[in-house]
């Protein structure tokens, strides 16, 4: 469902519903309509409330830090990313977080790089990394998830 949610062929509440009905299906469980919208709500509530990180991931962010000005881009839900962020402690080492719904055009489409590097553009520079799953045009673009710039 992401992959359509990305290619503009469902809208989040779609994407939000249909997961969880597909899934309920998959189980042969009928479950209201009602019942789903309410478990994808708390499910969205509670997200943000999962923050395991990979084994040193806040000594990796605090070295690349150091040097660079970090900023995340994203197709994830505005208040989750935020609240995630938060909540597990990866505030502090990122400039800015640009989010698919805050800016109105997902991940891979050019608009939403482009909106992120107007927003920052005292910040970014033409040096980007991939650390992340860049898809095909990303990489074709030299366009990735997680732009990086040399601190002064």
């Amino acid at each position: 469902y992401w992959k359509a949610y990305r290619e503009n062929r469902i809208d989040t509440q779609e994407l939000r519903y249909l997961r969880l009905s597909a899934t309920f299906n998959t189980l042969n469980t009928d479950v209201s309509d009602q019942t789903i919208d309410q478990l994808s709500e708390a499910y969205i509530q509670e997200l943000s409330n999962f923050t395991a990180l990979f084994p040193g991931t806040i000594e990796v962010l605090g070295a690349l830090k150091k040097k660079y000005h970090l900023h995340i881009i994203t197709n994830g839900f505005d208040a989750v990313q935020h609240k995630k962020l938060e909540n597990s402690q990866l505030k502090q080492f990122f400039t800015s977080v640009t989010t698919a719904e805050a800016v109105g055009c997902k991940k891979p489409q050019p608009e939403i790089f482009e909106m992120a590097r107007r927003k920052e553009e005292k910040t970014l520079s033409s040096f980007s990394s991939n650390l992340g799953n860049a898809t095909k045009q990303q990489k074709k673009t030299k366009i990735f998830k997680i732009m990086l710039r040399k601190s002064r």
